[in-house]
C-alpha cells in the first residue's frame, strides 16, 4: 500500500493544534465580548465560506504559478500573518467595542480563512500526486486521525488557557487576554505545520493547451458531470441549513445555557477524540462500500444533534453533550 509521505500527516497534526487554539469558537466569543449582535456573529461565521467561492480562482493561479509547494506555503504563510494582526490589534486598541471594531475583526478573520481555504485547495491537489485510487480513502482517513488528535490537543489547550490563565492572580489576565495568548500559541503551531511541508518534493501543475482546454472549458467539463453537480447541490443546501442553525446554537449556548468558552472548547475536543478513533475505519468503509452510504448515515447522525439542543435548558444544560457526541 502506498503511504502518504509523513510530512503531510505532521502538517495535519500541527495545523489542527494551531486551528484549535485559534478556533472560530474563540473568535465568536471575542466578537460577542465586543458587543456584537446575532447578525454580525452570523457574518463572522458565514462570510468566510461565502468568500470561499474565490477558491475557484486557484486553478488560474496554478496556471500562472505552477509550483504547488510554493503556492501552498505562500497562501498558508499569508493566512497566518493576517491572523497575527489580531493579538497585536487588540493590544494596540485597534479592535474596540462598537461597529467599526467588530467589522474590522470580521474582516481580518475572513481574509485569514480565505487565504487558508485557497492554500488547502492546492495542498489537496499536491497530496493527490502521492495517493493511489484503490486505498486513497484509507490513507486520508489515517491523515484525518492525525488531524483529529491535533484538534483534541488544540481545543483542550485552548480550554485550559482561556479558563485557567485568568484565575492566576499574578498574571492579571482578563478572558480577552487569555484568548489572545491562545491565538499566539496557535500561530506557533501553524508555523510548525508550514515548516513540515518544506521537506516535501515540489510538484508542478501541468498547464493544459490554452486553445483546446482553456480554464473555462475545464469548469464546464466538471459541471457537465451529473454526480459532481449533485454533490455541489448537496454542499450548497447543507451549508445553507447549517448557516441558519450555527449562530442560533452559539447564541443559545452562551446566553441561555451560560456555557463558557473553555467548556465549549473542551467538549469539542472530546468530539474530535471520537472522530480521530473512527477515521481510519471510516476510510476503509468508504473504500469497500463507496462514499454515498457513509455520508448518508453520517448526516443523519449529525442532524440528530439539534434535538439535544432543543431539549436542553438551564436546569438540564448537560443534554447538549448529546449533540457533541
Amino acid at each position: 500500500m502506498a503511504r502518504l509521505p509523513q510530512p503531510f500527516n505532521l502538517n495535519a497534526l500541527f495545523w489542527a493544534i494551531g486551528n484549535g487554539l485559534a478556533s472560530s469558537t474563540l473568535f465568536f466569543y471575542l466578537l460577542k465580548d465586543l458587543g456584537s449582535s446575532g447578525l454580525l456573529l452570523g457574518f463572522l461565521l458565514g462570510v468566510p465560506r461565502l468568500f470561499g467561492l474565490v477558491r475557484l480562482v486557484v486553478p488560474a493561479v496554478l496556471r500562472v504559478w505552477p509550483k504547488q509547494k510554493v503556492v501552498t506555503l505562500s497562501f498558508y504563510i499569508s493566512s497566518a500573518a493576517i491572523l497575527g494582526i489580531v493579538p497585536i490589534g487588540f493590544r494596540g486598541g485597534l479592535f474596540t467595542e462598537g461597529l467599526s471594531g467588530q467589522l474590522l475583526l470580521c474582516a481580518v478573520w475572513t481574509v485569514h480563512r480565505l487565504l487558508e481555504f485557497m492554500g488547502t485547495v492546492v495542498l489537496w491537489n499536491w497530496m493527490g500526486h502521492f495517493l493511489r485510487e484503490e486505498d486513497r480513502s484509507q490513507q486520508l482517513g489515517l491523515r484525518e486521525r492525525y488531524m483529529g488528535v491535533g484538534r483534541i490537543v488544540g481545543l483542550f489547550c485552548g480550554a485550559v488557557i482561556t479558563l485557567g490563565l485568568p484565575k492566576i492572580e499574578f498574571l492579571s489576565l482578563t478572558s480577552e487576554g487569555a484568548s489572545l495568548v491562545s491565538i499566539g500559541c496557535g500561530l506557533f503551531f501553524l508555523g510548525c505545520a508550514f515548516s513540515s511541508l518544506l521537506f516535501l518534493e515540489e510538484i508542478k501543475s501541468v498547464a493544459p493547451n490554452r486553445d483546446k482546454e482553456g480554464l473555462w472549458y475545464r469548469y464546464r467539463f466538471v459541471l457537465s458531470k451529473r454526480l459532481f453537480v449533485w454533490l455541489l447541490v448537496f454542499g450548497t443546501l447543507f451549508s445553507l441549513v447549517n448557516g441558519f442553525t450555527v449562530v442560533a446554537i452559539g447564541q443559545y449556548g452562551k446566553e441561555v445555557l451560560g456555557l463558557t468558552l473553555g467548556f465549549v472548547l473542551g467538549v469539542r475536543g472530546l468530539m474530535h477524540a471520537g472522530q480521530s478513533l473512527g477515521a481510519p475505519w471510516i476510510g476503509k468503509m468508504q473504500d469497500r462500500h463507496g462514499v454515498f452510504i457513509v455520508v448518508f448515515w453520517s448526516q443523519l447522525l449529525v442532524a440528530s444533534g439539534l434535538f439535544f439542543y432543543g431539549a436542553a435548558s438551564q436546569e438540564i444544560w448537560w443534554l447538549v453533550l448529546g449533540a457533541w457526541g
